[in-house]
C-alpha cells in the first residue's frame, strides 16, 4: 500500500492517512495468519500463497503451499493472471510430492500473452500419496506495470489413491496477491490494463467485478453475458426443453430414434421390443400351426425367436426349443426317428434407419467440429458393430463420431461408417467440407490501410486521418484529430490593438499613434500625425526677459511643487518645491528583502518553511510553505517488513534463501542466508521394493513384462540393468521382451552411482502356447457416471474370465477414440469362470458427447479361445 499526500499545507490530513494506513496493514497481516487454518478446517487440504510485493523489473520466487490431512498422490492446477502487470517467467515443482525421492511426472504450459499457467505432477511407479506441509510448486515472477493484481486458480484438481482407487480431494484455496510497486495509477502512471481500474484510495490497480473480467468466472452451464452469468442456450445446458420424446443432440432437440416413438413405425409381421423391431415367427410342424401366446404370426416359417437363445425349432411332439445347430431324437411307439440338424441361417442384413447430419454433403469451418450418427437395426441381431472410416483410415468405432475441423485438415474428406451384424454388412458416408474462415478477422482477406476490422466487416477507419470526416478550412489534422490552425489570420491567438495582421503574423501598425515612428522634438502627434507644438519650450513664443519656460509656460518665480508647476505623485511628497520620494516599504523605498512581508510599511518576516522560519528538518520536506513528511522506507513512512530491505527509499524483497529468494534445491540447505550442500554421508546401498511378477514365474510363450521398484535411502539417483540368461537386454526400471519355450533366469542390477549396488534373480518357466488354452476374457460391463465440464467421471468396467484356466497378466486400457485415457498401472490376474472390477476417475473439459471404449489385453498377449470379446463401448454426456 502507498499513501498520496495532497497539497493542502494541512497536517491533521496527512496524520488521517498515516492512521489509516496502520489500521490497512494490521488487518492485511491477521487475514495472512489465519487464511491457511481456517481453509483447511472446511475441506481436506488447502492450497494458497503469501502476498507478495515486487518492484517493476523485479524477478521473485513466489511457493503455491499446501496443507493437507490427506495424502496427495497428484494434482493439476490452472493460473490466470493479468500479462499486463505481471510476467511468470516458469513454474516448476516444489518439494512437497517428492519428499521421500520418488520420481515426479507431468506437464507444464505457459501462456504469457492470455496469462495463463497449466501444470501438473504425479508421483510414479507407487501408489502411496505425501500428507502435511509443504510446496506444491514455486513460481518465478517479474513485475510489468504497477498496481495490485491477482493470481486466480481457474481449476485446481487434487486426487489420492484409496484401495487402489484413485479420488478426488476436497481442497479449498485462496486466490495469490501480487502488489507491483510503481508511481501509481492515481497518477496514470502507469495506466491500469483494459480489465483492471484504479482504487484511489490505496493508488493501486484492481481487477473489474464480472465475468467479462473472470472475476468472478462463469461455471457449468452458464455463459458470460454483458457481464452477467446466465444459463447457456440450448438442450445441452438445459434438459427440461426437450420433450419426453426427444434427445438432445449437438445441443438441438431432435425426435428420439426407434419404434418406442414410431420413429419408424415396425413393419408389418414385426414387432417392437427394447425400442428394436424383431421379427414374428410362427413354425409348422406336422400338420398343425405352433403359435407363440401373442397370435401375430404372419406366415408359416420354420423358425421363430426365443428370447436369449437366438433363433430356434419348435420339435414336435413336445415342441421343445432347441438352439440353431443342435440334433434331436425323439422318440414314438417304439421308433426311433431320424437325426436332422436344425439350421437357422442369418437372412437379413443390418438396416440404417436413421443418420444425423441426413444430407450427404457437410460443410465444416477450420474452427469447428461437427458430431455425426447413425442408428441401425437387424431383424435377427441385437447387437450390431459400427466401424468409422475417415479418408479410407479406420478411426473409431461406437454409433457417434466427432469430426474436428482445423487448419491442417482444409479441403474435402470421405467419411464412412460401417454398420455389421457379423454376416453382413450395410454403410453410411457423407462428403466433409472442411472450409477455411474468410473475412477480415481471419485476415482472409485483411483490411486495406484505411480501413479496420469490425464484426468480420471491413469499415473505413475514422478520424481527419482518414479525411472521415475532414477539418473545417480553419482546421489542421494532428494526430487524427482537427485542432484550430494557428496564427492571427485564424485568430488563433489574435493581434493585440496596436497591431495588424499580415501574411498571418501580428506586425506593429504604423505612425505616431502607435509610436511607430514616435514624433521628434518641436513635434506632437495629432491623428496619427506629427504636427509642430506651441508654446516657449519650442520657441515659437518665447518667455518676456526674467521669466523662466518650465513645461511650455513662461514662470517668474522658480517653478515647483509648491507653486503649482507640477504635482507630486501619490508615493511623493514636496520638499523645497521638489518631489522625492516617501520613505518605508510601502513605497519600496527601501524594499523589503526576500522573506518578509511589508507591514504597515515595516518589513518583518514571513512565517514558514518556505522562508526558513523555521526551516523543515531532514526527514521532511517543505509543500505550500508547510513542512510535510517524507514518503518511503528511508524515512520510515511506511516502513518496510522484516522480509524486505530499503533500497533507493523503496521496499524490496531481501535476497537470499533465509527469505526464500531464492528456494534452495534439492541436496541443498540454507545456512546463514546461502544455499549450502548438505555433508555427505556414508553411501547406503539401494533397495528393491518389489519386483512384478515375483517369485517362480510361469507364463504362456509369448511376451514377458517385467517391472520394479526400488528406492535409495541416501536419495541417489538409480541405475536399472535388466539380464536374460545372463545377457544385459534392458536399462530401466521395466522391459517387455518375447521369450520361447523353456527355463530361463532374469536378474536385476539396481546401482546408485557410487558403488551401493543390490541383485535379484527371478526364474521364468515359459510353456508353448498350446498349453495355454481354456482362458476367454471378456467385457460383461461398462458404465459411466454424467457430470458437469471439469468435473471427475468415474467409470466403471467388469472383465469376466469364462474359461476353464486362471488368466494372469492382465493389462486393460480406457480410450476416448484415438486418445489413450488411462492404463492399469500393474497386471491383474483372474481366476477360471470369475470376473473383476475396475475403476478410473478421469475429468473432461469439453461439453459433448463421449464414447468410451475398454479393452482387456489391448496388446494380445494372452492367447485366447475367443479373441472377439475383448472390447466395449459406452456413450457419455458431459453437460
Amino acid at each position: 500500500m502507498k499513501i498520496n499526500i495532497s497539497k493542502t499545507g494541512k497536517m491533521e490530513e496527512i496524520q488521517k492517512q498515516i492512521v489509516c494506513w496502520t489500521a490497512c496493514c494490521l488487518v492485511l497481516f491477521i487475514l495472512a495468519v489465519i487464511s491457511a487454518p481456517s481453509a483447511l478446517a472446511a475441506s481436506d487440504a488447502a492450497v494458497y500463497s503469501e502476498e507478495k510485493n515486487i518492484t517493476i523489473g523485479e524477478e521473485i520466487y513466489m511457493p503455491i503451499k499446501i496443507d493437507s490431512s490427506k495424502e496427495i498422490y497428484a494434482f493439476q492446477f490452472i493460473l490466470k493472471y493479468d500479462p499486463q502487470a505481471l510476467e511468470i517467467l516458469d513454474v516448476r515443482e516444489g518439494d512437497f510430492l517428492k519428499k521421500d525421492g520418488n520420481y515426479l511426472i507431468g506437464f507444464k504450459k505457459l501462456n504469457s500473452t492470455a496469462g495463463i499457467i497449466d501444470f501438473s505432477r504425479t508421483r510414479t511407479e507407487v501408489e502411496n500419496g505425501i500428507k502435511g506441509s509443504g510446496n506444491l510448486s514455486v513460481l518465478r515472477l517479474k513485475g510489468k506495470a504497477a498496481g495490485n493484481t491477482i493470481v486466480i486458480f481457474q481449476k485446481l484438481d487434487l486426487v489420492q489413491y484409496v484401495d487402489s482407487e484413485p479420488m478426488p480431494v476436497r481442497v479449498s484455496h485462496s486466490n495469490p496477491s501480487v502488489d507491483v510497486i510503481g508511481s501509481g495509477c492515481t497518477c496514470n502512471n502507469p495506466s491500469c490494463g483494459t480489465n483492471f481500474t484504479c482504487n484511489i484510495a490505496n493508488n493501486s490497480c484492481i481487477l473489474k467485478i464480472g465475468c467479462d473480467y473472470n472475476n468472478p468466472p462463469c461455471t457449468g452451464n452458464y455463459t458470460c453475458k454483458n457481464n452477467q452469468c446466465v444459463l447457456r442456450p440450448g438442450c445441452a445446458y438445459n434438459s427440461s426443453i426437450c420433450n419426453i420424446n426427444q434427445t438432445c443432440s449437438s445441443n438441438i432437440c431432435i425426435p428420439k430414434t426407434g419404434c418406442a416413438y414410431n420413429n419408424p413405425p415396425c413393419d408389418p409381421g414385426y414387432r417392437c421390443n427394447n425400442n428394436v423391431c424383431e421379427r414374428i415367427y410362427c413354425v409348422q410342424a406336422g400338420e398343425k400351426i405352433i403359435n407363440r401366446t401373442d397370435n401375430c404370426c404372419v406366415g408359416l416359417t420354420k423358425t421363430e425367436y426365443c428370447e436369449g437363445e437366438g433363433d430356434i425349432k419348435c420339435v414336435a411332439p413336445s415342441y421343445i426349443c432347441l438352439p440353431c445347430g443342435d440334433r434331436i431324437c425323439d422318440s414314438k411307439s417304439g421308433e426311433n426317428y431320424k437325426t436332422c440338424p436344425i439350421d437357422c441361417p442369418d437372412r437379413n442384413k443390418p438396416v440404417i434407419v436413421s443418420k444425423n447430419p441426413a444430407e450427404e454433403n457437410v460443410k465444416v469451418s477450420n474452427t469447428e467440429s461437427k458430431m455425426f450418427n447413425v442408428t441401425a437395426v437387424d431383424k435377427e441381431v441385437a447387437k450390431l458393430i459400427y466401424t468409422w472410416f475417415l479418408d479410407g483410415k479406420q478411426s473409431s468405432t461406437g454409433q457417434s463420431y466427432l469430426f474436428y475441423g482445423n487448419q491442417n485438415n482444409i479441403g474435402k474428406h470421405l467419411l464412412l461408417v460401417k454398420v455389421s451384424d457379423r454376416t453382413f454388412e450395410t454403410d453410411a458416408s457423407w462428403n466433409v467440407y472442411v472450409e477455411k474462415l474468410r473475412g477480415c478477422a481471419y485476415n482472409e482477406p485483411p483490411c486495406e490501410i484505411n480501413f479496420t476490422c469490425k464484426d468480420n466487416v471491413c469499415i473505413p477507419k475514422t478520424g481527419c486521418a482518414y479525411n472521415n470526416p475532414p477539418c473545417n478550412p480553419n482546421q489542421d489534422c494532428v494526430n487524427n484529430q482537427c485542432v484550430p490552425k494557428a496564427g492571427c489570420q485564424y485568430n488563433n491567438p489574435p493581434c493585440n490593438p496596436n497591431q495588424e495582421c499580415a501574411n498571418n503574423i501580428c506586425v506593429p501598425k504604423a505612425g505616431c499613434a502607435y509610436n511607430n515612428p514616435p514624433c521628434t522634438t518641436g513635434y506632437k502627434c495629432v491623428n496619427n500625425a506629427c504636427v509642430p507644438q506651441q508654446g516657449c519650450s519650442f520657441n515659437d513664443l518665447p518667455c518676456p526677459s526674467g521669466q523662466t519656460c518650465y513645461n511650455n509656460k513662461c514662470w517668474t518665480e522658480k517653478p515647483g511643487c509648491n507653486n503649482g508647476a507640477f504635482t507630486c505623485s501619490p508615493d511623493q511628497e514636496c520638499v523645497d518645491g521638489n518631489c522625492i520620494l516617501k520613505k518605508g516599504c510601502q513605497y519600496n523605498n527601501p524594499s523589503c528583502n526576500t522573506g518578509f512581508n511589508c507591514i504597515a510599511n515595516i518589513c518583518i518576516p514571513i512565517a514558514g518553511c518556505k522562508y526558513n522560519n523555521p526551516p523543515c528538518n531532514s526527514d521532511s520536506d517543505c509543500v505550500d510553505n508547510a513542512c510535510v513528511r517524507k514518503s518511503g522506507c528511508a524515512y520510515s513512512n511506511p516502513p518496510c517488513d522484516l522480509n524486505k530491505d530499503c533500497i533507493n527509499n523503496i521496499c524490496v524483497s531481501k535476497k537470499g534463501c533465509q527469505y526464500n529468494n531464492p528456494v534452495c534445491d534439492s541436496g541443498f540447505v540454507c545456512a546463514n542466508n546461502k544455499c549450502v550442500m548438505i555433508p555427505s554421508k556414508p553411501n547406503s546401498p539401494p533397495v528393491i521394493k518389489s519386483i512384478t511378477p515375483d517369485g517362480n514365474v510361469k507364463i504362456v510363450e509369448g511376451a514377458l513384462q517385467m517391472s520394479a521398484v526400488a528406492y535409495d535411502p541416501d536419495g541417489d539417483i538409480l541405475q536399472y540393468t535388466w539380464w536374460l540368461d545372463g545377457s544385459s537386454i534392458y536399462k530401466s526400471n521395466h522391459f517387455e521382451t518375447a521369450l520361447k519355450q523353456g527355463s530361463h533366469k532374469v536378474r536385476l542390477d539396481v546401482s546408485d552411482g557410487k558403488g551401493g549396488r543390490v541383485t535379484k534373480t527371478i526364474n521364468v518357466e515359459v510353456i508353448a502356447a498350446a498349453l495355454s488354452g481354456g482362458i476367454d476374457l471378456s467385457i460383461r460391463d461398462i458404465k459411466a457416471s454424467q457430470t458437469a465440464p471439469g468435473m471427475p467421471v468415474k467409470i466403471n468396467a467388469v472383465i469376466e474370465n469364462t474359461g476353464d484356466k486362471d488368466a494372469d497378466n492382465i493389462i486393460w486400457a480406457f480410450e476416448y477414440g484415438s486418445i489413450a485415457v488411462q492404463r492399469s498401472p500393474r497386471p491383474i490376474s483372474i481366476k477360471a469362470h470369475s470376473s473383476k472390477q475396475v475403476n478410473i476417475m478421469q475429468p473432461f473439459d469439453i461439453v459433448e458427447e463421449k464414447t468410451i471404449r475398454f479393452t482387456a489385453d489391448p496388446d494380445n498377449t494372452i492367447p485366447e479361445s475367443d479373441e472377439s470379446n475383448n472390447q466395449k463401448t459406452t456413450t457419455i454426456n458431459i453437460i
